[in-house]
């Protein structure tokens, strides 16, 4: 496959991030005691994107600022563009930060959005007991997926309007 100029800093972006999920998330486990990284995998496949999009490689770091040693401002260090930096930006929760709070932030990020949606959905699907989600926090998520959509609908309303 023959890359531009742009195409090949997309993919040498998204090579970066997979590593750097790769070894932060190394031995780290998710709620139903899978790999994180893994969770990782299926966000970023669920988009269903090619790897010199920019959702692919948000998808592989949406999780390592909030969740590992990783702060925003090394992202620049490893070569990610200001694009890259800004939706991890956005999909990151603060501490202390109210979720409703978090999910209208997220919401004006169209990238960012996308990639919460899939990581929604990742944490939506049906997992093998005892590790199924709590009804509380399923309907926290299919709420937080329902207001992302929603302006999802806005945005291309508006585009075609």
């Amino acid at each position: 496959m023959w890359y531009n100029e742009a195409d090949m800093s997309a993919h040498l972006s998204y090579r970066i991030a997979y590593t750097l999920a790769q070894v932060l998330l190394r031995g780290r486990t998710d709620k139903a005691g899978l790999p994180e990284f893994e969770h990782a995998l299926r966000v970023r496949e669920a988009l269903q994107v090619p790897d010199t999009d920019i959702r692919a490689t948000v998808a592989l770091l949406h999780d390592l600022v909030e969740d590992t040693d990783l702060y925003l401002t090394q992202l620049a260090s490893f070569g990610f563009s200001p694009a890259v930096i800004a939706s991890v930006d956005a999909i990151t929760r603060r501490s202390g930060e109210a979720y409703a709070d978090y999910i209208d932030r997220v919401a004006l990020d169209p990238v960012a959005r996308d990639v919460k949606l899939a990581d929604l959905q990742d944490h939506l699907r049906p997992m093998t007991p005892p590790f199924e989600l709590s009804p509380s926090l399923a309907e926290r998520y299919r709420k937080a997926a329902a207001r992302l959509h929603y302006e999802t609908q806005r945005t291309l309303a508006s585009r075609s309007a």
